[in-house]
């Protein structure tokens, strides 16, 4: 069927832009549900997100394409309260191939206000998502995700590099102070 605009609501592979929270619900609830891409902050992500949600605050998508599925999969982006953001790298995501990447119409406010299913995101370490922590050089950060490998815990940092937010990743645990 030819893909169409439409608020995401009714149960239609046609929307090309939005995922209603009702149905996204339904579909990740099912286990057939697109791939979450959840674009808050790390300090926001530690209230909770969505199940099996991919974290990558900001714009990060844009330089990190390499995390996310096949092309063939669908993705449901969402900030905050369902804004440009979200909005933005969805539509830009389907100009790359990506021909399922829709926003999440509300955002994680919507989301969390009608109670939906959630998790909180655990990085596996001494430190939880969204932490503040101190690089070695001083800088400040949030811890935005955790790895263990070999008995070993490293991160993947956050930072604010004058505006500029960055990732330093694979930070060893030993390296970072709260």
């Amino acid at each position: 069927p030819e893909l169409v605009d439409g608020n995401g609501d009714m149960p239609t592979p046609n929307d090309r832009r939005l995922y209603g929270r009702p149905y996204l619900s339904a579909l990740i609830s099912s286990g057939v549900g697109p791939v979450p891409i959840d674009l808050r902050h790390p300090s926001e992500v530690a209230s909770g997100t969505l199940p099996s949600a991919i974290l990558a605050p900001g714009r990060q998508i844009e330089k990190n394409l390499d995390v996310l599925p096949s092309k063939e999969t669908p993705l449901a982006l969402f900030d905050a309260d369902g804004g440009d953001l979200s909005n933005e790298l969805a539509t830009l995501l389907r100009e790359l191939g990506w021909d399922g990447a829709r926003m999440l119409q509300g955002g994680w406010a919507e989301w969390i206000e009608n109670n939906e299913e959630h998790e909180s995101p655990v990085s596996g370490g001494r430190f939880d998502i969204g932490s503040t922590v101190r690089l070695p050089d001083g800088t400040t950060g949030w811890i935005q995700s955790g790895v263990t490998l070999d008995g070993s815990v490293s991160y993947d940092i956050l930072v604010d590099d004058g505006g500029l937010e960055t990732v330093r990743a694979g930070i060893p645990e030993s390296e970072l102070t709260a």
